[in-house]
């Protein structure tokens, strides 16, 4: 059972922390990061910026400033969606912030 309550823009608390689940794109700099922290590799900030950009929808948790997870839908905006770049960071895994991102998508 989640700890968590499904509230967007809204604090979420869980055993442990509080977080923000805020229905936003991280900034590309920092989903290089989370990427690059996570061991899916260096992406080019140049890149992440169009890929971000083009985005239908994303969302982010964070603590304080900190961005802790995050997911996004890319798809042509008619027929067809899919989920991409559902991160959560090292330290926070396994506490239900990727269960968190998807309910959220």
């Amino acid at each position: 059972m989640s700890n968590f309550k499904v509230e967007s823009h809204k604090l979420v608390n869980t055993k442990l922390e509080h977080y923000r689940v805020i229905d936003q794109c991280p900034a590309a700099a920092e989903l290089c990061a989370l990427r690059s922290q996570v061991g899916r590799g260096e992406t080019d900030v140049n890149m992440a910026e169009i890929s971000l950009g083009n985005t239908l929808y994303g969302v982010c948790i964070r603590q304080s400033q900190k961005l802790l997870a995050t997911g996004r839908v890319v798809g042509d905006g008619a027929q067809y969606f899919y989920i991409q770049d559902v991160i959560v960071s090292s330290g926070y895994q396994g506490q239900g912030l990727g269960h968190q991102v998807m309910l959220s998508i």
